[in-house]
């Protein structure tokens, strides 16, 4: 595995100091700067994943140098940290400077590691998705290609290549949906908001009646359904809270001998019914909930292909899932959960 390399760049040593001591035994490789000049340099050096900036600097400030970094390094995630509370510039910073994420001075050192973390996670699947995107543009070109000499060949390859060019299709959609989600999940929204960005990505791609979003109760005996959509005619709609009471409450236990295909696959292990699947979605190895897709109504099988590309988002929802969890306390989610279901 490649080793992660963060810039922390701040014009107060101490400052600099104190992050290096706080990710000294992380494994990372730290690059330190004292002004955006120097930070450039070293970012023509190094392979950066990550640049952490303070906002005030004397030269350039957080944002310019942020804004040039990104020239040299699109895909780094970059993470402007700030003695100010100046939301206005902040959260311009985040939405229209492409900055990831704002931490504010003095930081609590175990919220840091895991903004550190989540910034990290955001950079790989940046890059993964870049190298998908480059991987079909190649196939669409070659496709490009064969066009012209299978013309005169057989209708059953000819009828291969359309299949292909619809798979190609349908993934880009896919890529397009997961990039919309990510760029939402950059900005403040409630749990809800995001919720139902995901799910109509999901029913916009595959053919489901019903959606729902169950999350892990306080008390984690159980999973209850938080957001859910249905298809009425050619439309989506929201399904009211006694229609989310009338879905069934599930365990969150999973079978310790299942494998890889719980996740990602139609296994019998995701069924409650003939028509009604549910994919889990975890961070760090904890189920933080499920997805329950539901075609009981319309009495539709799903194909494999449906259910991984439904699993495809289910990291996604974990982030926004665990994003909530981290930033609400245990009985401010109690009170939201117990205020939904009432």
């Amino acid at each position: 595995m490649d080793t992660n390399t963060l810039l922390f760049v701040d014009d107060e040593k101490f400052i600099l100091k104190s992050l290096k001591r706080v990710f000294e035994e992380t494994g990372y490789e730290i690059l330190t700067a004292e002004d955006g000049q120097q930070g450039l340099r070293l970012m023509k050096d190094h392979d950066v994943s990550l640049i952490l900036s303070d906002y005030r600097m004397p030269g350039l400030n957080g944002i310019e140098f942020l804004e040039q970094a990104r020239e040299i390094s699109p895909f780094a995630t970059r993470i402007i940290l700030t003695g100010y509370a100046d939301m206005e510039v902040i959260m311009s910073a985040i939405n229209e400077g492409h900055v990831y994420k704002f931490i504010l001075k003095p930081w609590e050192e175990a919220n840091l590691k895991l903004e550190i973390q989540k910034g990290l996670e955001y950079f790989r699947m940046k890059k993964q998705q870049d190298e998908l995107v480059t991987t079909v543009k190649e196939q669409n070109r070659q496709l490009k290609e064969w066009n012209v000499t299978l013309e005169k060949k057989v209708d059953k390859k000819t009828k291969k290549i359309k299949e292909m060019n619809n798979i190609l299709k349908q993934k880009i959609r896919e890529l397009q949906g997961r990039d919309k989600v990510l760029e939402f999940l950059l900005e403040v929204h409630t749990l809800e908001e995001s919720l139902e960005v995901i799910l109509n990505e999901i029913m916009a791609l595959i053919p489901v009646h019903k959606l729902a979003a169950y999350v892990l109760a306080p008390n984690r005996k159980s999973m209850k359904p938080r957001f859910g959509i249905a298809r009425k005619g050619k439309v989506t709609a929201v399904l009211a809270s006694k229609e989310l009471k009338r879905c069934p409450t599930l365990s969150p236990s999973v079978p310790e001998d299942q494998d890889e295909k719980y996740y990602n696959g139609l296994s019998a292990a995701n069924r409650l019914g003939e028509y009604s699947v549910f994919i889990p979605f975890e961070k760090q190895h904890n189920c933080l909930g499920l997805l329950l897709l539901d075609n009981t109504e319309t009495k539709t099988s799903f194909q494999e292909s449906d259910i991984k590309l439904a699993a495809s988002f289910a990291s996604l929802t974990a982030i926004a899932v665990n994003d909530y969890l981290v930033t609400t306390s245990s009985s401010d989610i109690e009170k939201t959960i117990h205020a939904i279901l009432q």
